[in-house]
C-alpha cells in the first residue's frame, strides 16, 4: 500500500492537470505495460542486439571503441549498465569478442553467443534503459494531448503498441531513445522554448541519424516566427549551430575514445560485410569513408526509389527528397505552424520514406507516436492507423529467420535453426518474395494515402472556401 501510495504521488506531480482525475486508470495501464515489457526482455534479441551488447562489452572490458555504423552514444549507455551490472554479468558470454575471434561471415557470431550461459542476462540488462525512455516517451504524449480523456486513450495506444514491444524488446534496438528525443522536441515547441527544442532534434539525430532530416524543417519554421531579416540571420546561425551538433559531437567521442584496429578481410566482396581497416584506410560497407556518412548516404540515397532521367548520364531524382523538398517548401509558403502542423510535418516525412525507400523495422518506431497523436486527432485515421500493423509486420519478413524464428534463440537455441516465414512460403509453392512485395505495395499505399489526406487538410486550412466563384470571406467583409 505504500508503494503504490508513493508511486501514485510521484504520478501527481509529473502528470499534466488534465490527466490527473485518471492517475489510477494510467496507473494500472502502467504496471500492465511495463509487465508485458519485463516477460519480453529475457527472451527475444536480434543478431544486431547481440552486436551492440559484445562491442559495448568489449568497450567496457578494454576501454577500446569499435567503429560501426551504430551511434558512440549506444556502446556507451551499454557501458555503463554493464559496469553497474557487471557482477550478475558472467564474462565469458562475449569470450570469442575478448580473444579477437574473427567470424565470416560476421552473423557466424551471433550463433556462438546465443548459446552462451548468461546471455539472457545480457539481454535484460541491455535492454533496462528502454524501459525509461519508452515510459516517458508515453507520459510525453500525455502532455502533447489538452484533452484528458483523449490524452489518456493515446497513453494506452502507446503502452500497446505492437511495433514499439517488437522494435525495443523483441529486435532490441534502441530507436526508442531517438524517438523521445523527438517528442521532447515537439513538448518544448509547444512551451515556446524553440532552442531547446532544436537541441533535443539534435540530440535524436546524434543517436540515430535518421533524424537529421527533422533538422530543416524545425529551423525553417523556428525562423518564420522572427519578424526581420537581422533577427532571422542570427536565429538561423545559432540554430545551424545546434543542428551541427550531432556531427561534432560524434566526431568529439570519436577522437578522444581510442578505436579497435580491426582489420577488414580482403577476400569479401565490397558489400555490406566489407568493414574495417585495410592498411590505414577505413571501410564501411565497402566504401572507404567514415561510419556516420557512409550510414548517411546508405539511409538517404542508396535505400530510396530513384528515376535515371537519361541512362548515358548519372542524373537522377531521388523519390523521397522530392517529396521533402515539397515539404520544406510548404513550410516556406505557409506563414503559421503550430504545434500540430509541426508534428504532422513530421510525420509526413516519415510515411513518405517508409512509402518509397528500403527501410529497417526499428525506424518504422518513429512514425508511432506521431501516428497515436494523429488517431486522437482525428478518429477517421484509427482504421488506417490499425490497417498498416498487419502490413508492416509482413514487410519484416523480407528478413525471413532474423527477425522471426531467431528472435526466439537466446531462450530457446534450436530457434536459430528454424525456418522463416519466406522458407515456409517457398516449400509449399508460393514465391515468397513476391508474396511479401504485394503486402509492402499495400503499406507504402496506406503511408501515402495518410500523407496526402494529411496534406490535403493542410492545404485546405489556409486556403479561403469558395461559394458561386466568390470567396466567402470577402462577402462578410461586404
Amino acid at each position: 500500500m505504500g508503494i503504490t501510495y508513493k508511486v501514485q504521488s510521484s504520478l501527481r506531480r509529473i502528470l499534466p492537470e488534465s490527466v490527473r482525475p485518471y492517475k489510477t486508470i494510467l496507473l494500472k495501464w502502467m504496471l500492465f505495460g511495463g509487465l508485458v515489457r519485463v516477460l519480453l526482455m529475457p527472451i527475444f534479441a536480434s543478431g544486431d542486439l547481440l552486436s551492440i551488447s559484445s562491442w559495448s562489452f568489449f568497450l567496457k572490458v578494454n576501454h577500446q571503441l569499435i567503429l560501426s555504423n551504430d551511434s558512440p552514444f549506444i556502446f556507451y549507455l551499454q557501458t555503463f549498465m554493464y559496469t553497474i551490472f557487471g557482477p550478475l554479468l558472467p564474462s565469458r558470454v562475449f569470450s570469442d569478442i575478448l580473444s579477437n575471434t574473427v567470424y565470416t561471415p560476421v552473423g557466424l557470431s551471433s550463433l556462438f553467443r546465443i548459446s552462451s550461459p548468461g546471455i539472457l542476462a545480457f539481454i535484460t540488462v541491455s535492454k533496462i534503459p528502454y524501459l525509461f525512455f519508452d515510459f516517458a516517451t508515453a507520459l510525453l504524449l500525455l502532455h502533447l494531448v489538452n484533452d484528458g480523456r483523449k490524452a489518456v486513450q493515446a497513453f494506452k495506444l502507446w503502452i500497446l503498441s505492437p511495433v514499439s514491444l517488437f522494435v525495443s524488446y523483441a529486435i532490441g534496438q534502441y530507436d526508442i531513445i531517438a524517438v523521445f528525443f523527438v517528442m521532447l522536441a515537439l513538448y518544448f515547441f509547444a512551451k515556446n522554448k524553440t532552442i531547446l527544442a532544436m537541441l533535443s532534434l539534435s540530440v535524436s539525430s546524434a543517436i540515430k541519424m535518421f533524424g537529421i532530416f527533422l533538422i530543416p524543417p524545425m529551423i525553417l519554421i523556428i525562423i518564420k516566427r522572427s519578424t526581420n531579416a537581422r533577427a532571422k540571420a542570427k536565429i538561423l546561425l545559432l540554430l545551424l549551430a545546434i543542428g551541427s551538433l550531432p556531427f561534432i559531437l560524434t566526431q568529439i567521442s570519436l577522437a578522444v575514445t581510442p578505436k579497435v584496429y580491426e582489420s577488414v578481410n580482403a577476400a569479401l566482396p565490397h558489400n555490406d560485410e566489407f568493414n574495417g581497416y585495410f592498411g590505414k584506410t577505413f571501410y564501411s560497407r565497402g566504401v572507404p569513408q567514415p561510419p556516420f556518412l557512409q550510414g548517411l548516404f546508405t539511409i538517404a540515397l542508396n535505400y530510396s526509389t530513384s528515376l535515371k532521367t537519361y541512362i548515358l548520364l548519372g542524373d537522377v531524382i531521388y523519390i523521397f527528397f522530392l517529396v521533402y523538398g515539397l515539404l520544406l517548401l510548404t513550410i516556406i509558403w505557409q506563414d503559421n505552424w503550430p504545434l500540430e502542423k509541426v508534428w504532422k510535418a513530421f510525420l509526413v516525412i516519415f510515411l513518405a520514406y517508409y512509402a518509397v525507400a528500403l527501410f529497417l523495422p526499428q525506424w518504422f518506431l518513429w512514425a508511432q507516436p506521431l501516428l497515436v497523436l494523429l488517431v486522437l486527432k482525428e478518429r477517421r485515421f484509427l482504421k488506417l492507423y490499425l490497417i498498416s500493423l498487419p502490413l508492416f509486420f509482413v514487410y519484416t519478413w523480407y528478413w525471413n529467420q532474423s527477425l522471426t524464428s531467431n528472435l526466439l534463440a537466446p531462450a530457446f537455441n534450436q530457434a536459430y535453426f528454424w525456418p522463416g516465414p519466406i522458407d515456409l512460403m517457398n516449400n509449399i509453392g508460393l514465391p515468397g518474395i513476391q508474396v511479401v512485395n504485394v503486402f509492402r505495395s499495400l503499406l507504402s499505399a496506406v503511408c501515402i494515402f495518410i500523407a496526402v489526406v494529411i496534406a490535403m487538410s493542410g492545404a485546405r486550412a489556409n486556403l479561403p472556401r469558395i461559394s458561386f466563384w466568390r470567396v466567402e470571406e470577402e462577402d462578410k467583409k461586404e
